[in-house]
């Protein structure tokens, strides 16, 4: 696929995306309620960066099927009966220049495009979480052969003199054959000891604010938190760790939490705290214990109350969080890229479309007067 190719599709997808968004919400909501599957929540490259390797995560365990357009420069996996959640485009690596996620022509699933800067295939692995896609770039070059090296001709043989001999005369000794050792072997690595999610426990506080205790055997490593707003979530990857315990769902229904989910895969493991809005959290760690305190939404969160008019002023009041900076890049598609620095990870995010505006809420944050 040339790069004018590239350009008219991205801009044919994403209009094909508006279109079923707000013309045909209603028909297709109704439609994949009746017949969807599963629920398309995720799409996020692996860790390791030597693989283009892509966690579609999906529940239920539908079916799919893998196209190859373009002579092989856009690659689709079609999930049949499945819904879209939310899930954003994601940046390419590798030999992928990005992938698309859409509703399929007749709402009743989901295409996943994968364009290639090269022709290529994809490899799909059933995972914990849905699928585990692994995008290939052309063929592989099979090893050649070695040549067989060439006979070396015979030696002449040449005839010595006899000597007449009187006395038998010793063979020479032939010297010693010393053996060369083998060189050391490389250090081996010692695998990380896995770590392991014996129990997780919720508490209501004063404020209706909920803390939710997750316990381990070993000392929680930092895990790579991310939120949503639409379905509200906060989700927490925790990695080399598994779960250790009979039930995977811990239903709350109290404050702003709804449940609690434990997904393992691939020795790593994600929390999933499900909310009845967006709302602020915080975050600690204590020993073997992980700790999340998820705050009171009522009040806190972004379109709770009317919509006020910014006024700039001279003196801006502090929050419990800060901005750091505000940037703007180009992206490789041609796409503009918002990039916006944190104090910490513990700012409550809501993202919203209004009136074709994007509308970003740091909830409790507070902005420099040099921003």
């Amino acid at each position: 696929m040339n790069q004018n190719m590239m350009n008219n599709y991205i801009p044919q997808v994403r209009a094909f995306r508006q279109a079923l968004g707000r013309g045909l919400t209603a028909v297709a909501f109704l439609f994949s309620a009746a017949a969807s599957a599963g629920d398309l929540t995720t799409l996020s490259w692996e860790d390791d960066n030597t693989t283009a390797a892509l966690q579609v995560w999906v529940s239920g365990a539908p079916a799919y099927t893998v196209e190859t357009l373009d002579g092989g420069q856009r690659l689709r996996l079609h999930l049949p009966g499945t819904a879209l959640r939310e899930v954003s485009d994601v940046d390419g690596r590798g030999a992928v220049k990005g992938v698309y996620p859409y509703l399929s022509d007749n709402g009743t699933g989901v295409n996943i495009d994968f364009l290639m800067s090269q022709a290529g295939g994809l490899k799909i692995e059933p995972a914990g979480y849905g699928y585990r896609v692994v995008a290939l770039a052309g063929a592989e070059t099979p090893k050649t052969a070695e040549k067989p090296k060439a006979a070396e001709a015979p030696k002449p043989v040449v005839e010595k003199p006899a000597v007449n001999v009187t006395a038998p005369v010793a063979a020479p000794i032939p010297p010693p054959v010393v053996a060369s050792a083998p060189a050391p072997a490389a250090p081996v690595k010692p695998m990380e000891p896995l770590n392991a999610i014996e129990d997780i426990v919720y508490a209501k506080l004063p404020g209706d604010r909920i803390q939710v205790q997750i316990r381990m055997t070993g000392t929680p490593a930092k895990p790579a938190l991310f939120t949503t707003s639409n379905p509200a979530r906060i989700a927490l990857d925790f990695p080399n760790t598994r779960v250790n315990m009979s039930r995977t769902s811990i239903k709350v229904g109290t404050g702003a939490v709804t449940s609690v989910n434990a997904i393992e895969a691939q020795n790593r493991t994600r929390i999933v705290l499900n909310l009845v809005k967006p709302a602020a959290h915080t975050s600690s760690v204590d020993g073997h214990n992980y700790t999340i305190t998820v705050d009171n939404p009522v009040g806190g969160v972004a379109g709770a109350q009317a919509p006020k008019t910014t006024r700039f002023a001279s003196a801006v009041r502090p929050g419990k969080h800060n901005l750091k900076g505000i940037d703007f890049r180009r992206g490789p598609q041609g796409d503009g890229k918002i990039i916006i620095g944190l104090s910490d990870n513990g700012v409550g995010i809501d993202i919203r479309e209004q009136a074709g505006e994007i509308i970003v809420d740091f909830l409790d944050t507070g902005i420099p007067i040099e921003l």
